[in-house]
């Protein structure tokens, strides 16, 4: 059986984004991935494992992702200037 790949995806260690325009797609995504995460005796933590609409965009890394652009989460952006006066 061929696996279907994700249409992109965004991956940094542990963590990882697949996207997709089908929902269903994503959920047997997930699906998937959970049965192979509990062979090796794994889990994808619930609080932080969810499907998202692309055009809602989702924070990933300090980063808030959106379809066109991507912007620094504003509590960084904070942190930035206060250790810049501090400096």
């Amino acid at each position: 059986m061929r696996e279907i790949q994700p249409a992109a995806n965004a991956r940094y260690v542990d963590d990882f984004l697949p996207f997709h325009q089908d929902r269903a797609f994503l959920d047997g995504a997930r699906a998937r991935i959970e049965a192979r995460l509990e062979e090796l005796r794994l889990r994808l933590h619930d609080g932080k494992s969810r499907v998202y609409r692309t055009a809602d965009g989702v924070t990933f890394h300090g980063w808030r992702m959106l379809p066109d652009r991507r912007r620094l989460v504003r509590r960084n952006v904070i942190g930035f200037r206060h250790r810049i006066r501090a400096f």
